[in-house]
């Protein structure tokens, strides 16, 4: 029986918003992220390394992440992706030639995974020709073969989900908080992708973003322009036990939530065993509740 394909990486995020404007400023400012383009609808693309783009920002009448893009290597890889999709009976459209150009890759297909959230799958990223140049003084960003960061969606049934990246898309679990989340890695990251359930009043499906600095003084500095902006913090700074990055949660201008990272353990397959969280140790030190009490900022991470 051949081995099954998996995603390598966290490639891209595309995030629907009513004010893209707003978002440029935001992720310029705050997280350091460099303009790279504009398309014709308006749509902005932000770099963080030496991709073309790792965001895209379109302009919406709706506040919420549009699609999720994962990497596998190559087009064969791509080829069984699609074959392992299908064969989990959700249908796969394959990319179109504007689709590859307006996303600057190869190959690409398109579904919508069990919970109904679009999700991409690619092979052939473009490289910008141009170095990467921060639009603020910063490190840059850990990126390369680990992707943007992570990104944590809200799901109706996690237990589905999971078992969907899991046996489908080639993910591994890293730990879960007691069958409500599942954190997810496809690389040495500790999680790439987070499932959390969601209620029955769910308003938006992305929780937050993660992006991880190669420097600790990064967090320091994107938290005090934040807060000199007078941006809504979901939480100040703290940190996990379980990827044991130090961050923040600060609310983008989307309504969710940004976390500004450094200093995630790795996970080494060879030695690594799946941990389970409580509620009650989901934080080795502070991560105080910020202003913003929104919907966003309700993750299992941050109830008392």
């Amino acid at each position: 029986m051949a081995e099954k394909s998996g995603v390598s990486q966290l490639g891209y995020i595309g995030v629907n918003a009513t004010d893209v404007q707003g978002w440029t400023s935001f992720m310029g400012e705050v997280t350091g992220m460099q303009v790279s383009g504009k398309a014709d609808d308006g749509s902005t693309y932000l770099r963080m390394d030496d991709r073309q783009y790792r965001f895209l920002i379109h302009p919406s009448d709706q506040d919420d992440v549009a699609y999720i893009g994962w990497q596998v290597a190559d087009e064969a890889a791509l080829d069984a992706i699609a074959a392992q999709v299908e064969e989990a009976g959700i249908k796969v459209t394959p990319g179109s030639k504007e689709d590859m150009e307006s996303k600057h890759v190869l190959g690409l297909i398109k579904f919508d995974d069990p919970s109904g959230l679009k999700t991409e799958v690619f092979c052939g990223a473009q490289v910008a020709t141009r170095p990467y140049y921060p639009s603020r003084s910063s490190s840059g960003f850990k990126t390369g073969d680990l992707g943007i960061g992570h990104a944590v969606v809200w799901v109706p049934d996690v237990d589905k989900s999971l078992r969907f990246y899991r046996d489908v898309l080639g993910f591994t679990v890293s730990d879960n908080i007691w069958g409500r989340t599942a954190f997810m890695h496809c690389n040495s990251r500790h999680h790439s992708l987070a499932l959390f359930a969601a209620g029955p009043n769910m308003k938006q499906r992305m929780n937050h973003f993660m992006v991880q600095y190669n420097q600790i003084d990064d967090v320091g500095l994107a938290y005090d322009i934040a807060d000199k902006r007078g941006d809504q913090f979901a939480t100040h700074i703290g940190r996990h036990p379980n990827d044991q990055n130090i961050s923040f949660y600060v609310v983008n201008p989307s309504g969710f939530n940004t976390e500004c990272a450094w200093g995630a353990r790795d996970v080494d397959d060879m030695l690594w065993e799946t941990e389970v969280y409580s509620r009650a140790t989901t934080n080795y030190w502070a991560h105080p509740r910020g202003r913003s009490e929104t919907n966003a900022a309700a993750s299992p991470f941050n109830r008392s």
